[in-house]
């Protein structure tokens, strides 16, 4: 990639009309930031409905508006091409897939994302999806679920919704069982998580 912005768009995804114009806009607005991997624009579906909450904050990170502000829907990342080019997916153990979850929450080590309340993408749902087969996914894809949650585990959790660590635990454990992997207790952080 060469240009200023690098856009992931599904197969299931498309742009609205005036899609690049806001994302012009507003990456004009924050060119200069060296503290901000990407925008974050809303995601809406085929009835013009935000697919999750409107952001509360302006400033943010991936892990912070979904573990602790309780974002539970898509949102479009416009990423900042100079940064998002040091960072890869990682996939394990031969793997085909792997949560790009990982990815943003690496980045959110570094830098913050700006948020931004208006919709660039709209999404219509395939039967033959990831989200439709996302149960699929898991059992193709244990080991790289399994180093997901237990890299957040790692993190400081103070300030996570109560929901979201339980969550995080169980899935965790159920990655654990289907990738015939020990749990370390020692790599958990955090007394309450290893309780």
């Amino acid at each position: 990639a060469t240009g200023d912005v690098i856009i992931e768009c599904d197969s299931d995804d498309y742009f609205i009309e005036n899609a690049f114009n806001i994302i012009e806009e507003e990456f004009n607005k924050n060119k200069d930031r060296k503290d901000i991997y990407a925008i974050c624009f809303l995601k809406y579906d085929l009835q013009n409905k935000n697919i999750g909450k409107e952001f509360k904050n302006k400033e943010t990170t991936m892990f912070d508006l979904y573990f602790k502000e309780g974002e539970d829907g898509e949102k479009s990342l416009v990423y900042f091409s100079n940064i998002r080019k040091k960072y890869k997916y990682k996939l394990e153990n031969n793997e085909r897939f792997g949560t790009e979850a990982r990815l943003h929450h690496e980045m959110d080590l570094k830098y913050k994302i700006i948020c931004c309340n208006k919709p660039i993408m709209v999404c219509e749902y395939q039967k033959d999806g990831y989200t439709k087969n996302i149960q699929k996914v898991f059992i193709e894809n244990p080991r790289g679920y399994f180093e997901y949650f237990k890299e957040i585990l790692q993190r400081d959790m103070k300030g996570v919704l109560l929901k979201k660590r339980l969550y995080t635990i169980k899935h965790y454990i159920l990655f654990s069982v289907l990738s015939n992997t020990k749990i370390q207790i020692n790599e958990i952080k955090n007394i309450y998580n290893k309780i």
